[in-house]
């Protein structure tokens, strides 16, 4: 590799790579986080809650949701969702971080001895070089770089049931947000947004609509059988 790329060095645990990153706590200072480098990871960052509590990670009164993380596990996890001041991937600096908090770092999926894990929503602003042969990873910046962190602006998680034809069902609400507001409840199969199918929409693409705050949002659910439609006004949450 002859680029001019950042570097990051990569430690084997179980056959899972672990990197290091700087996370800036509640006091202002620097301090390091082991975090399973996982590319499958859908959000920014997830920290068990030993680690935050231990290092003062998060500013008590910035807000908090409770919401329930884990789409492929059965029940999900009961987790927080807040956002930590900035983070240092090798020499990229990223402020207002979107975080998953969770009770353990079982619950989280990873080791005890770890701080978390650092995903995709991180890792898509790069183009990503993993070079096991040299336990390294190497990321090059790109478009998507200086790119705010965002969160749901709906208040509704969806899980994909069935591809072909996709089917997206409602996993689970955040309390007080526009979704509970306007009488969505779990298990429900959305069917269409603003008269579009939702089975022509990718999940990735549908999650980035309800990112966005200030719209107005028709949803068509089927609840037992019944087509029923709401509106919602998305809004930021944290």
């Amino acid at each position: 590799y002859r680029g001019a790329g950042t570097v990051l060095n990569i430690v084997m645990k179980e056959q899972v790579p672990y990197v290091t990153i700087g996370i800036k706590n509640a006091e202002g200072r620097w301090i390091d986080g082991n975090v399973e480098f996982d590319s499958g990871l859908a959000g920014a960052l997830t920290l068990q809650r030993e680690f935050v509590e231990a290092k003062h990670v998060v500013n008590p009164s910035h807000p908090a949701l409770n919401i329930t993380a884990g789409a492929i596990i059965p029940g999900g996890v009961p987790a927080q969702v807040t956002r930590v001041s900035a983070i240092r991937v090798g020499s990229h600096l990223f402020e207002r971080v979107v975080t998953n908090i969770t009770p353990s770092a079982a619950d989280a999926g990873t080791r005890t001895d770890s701080a978390g894990l650092l995903g995709g929503e991180v890792l898509r602003r790069f183009r990503v070089i993993v070079d096991y042969s040299r336990s390294r990873v190497i990321l090059e910046r790109n478009k998507h770089a200086r790119e705010p962190f965002v969160f749901d602006a709906t208040g509704i998680s969806l899980a994909a049931v069935r591809l072909d034809p996709a089917e997206y069902r409602v996993r689970s609400i955040i309390p007080r947000s526009p979704a509970a507001e306007s009488g969505v409840t779990i298990g429900d199969l959305l069917v269409t947004i603003d008269g579009r199918r939702a089975a022509e929409m990718s999940l990735t693409a549908i999650r980035q609509l309800f990112r966005q705050p200030r719209r107005n949002l028709r949803l068509g659910l089927t609840r037992d059988g019944q087509l029923i439609h709401v509106q919602l006004r998305t809004r930021e949450l944290i």
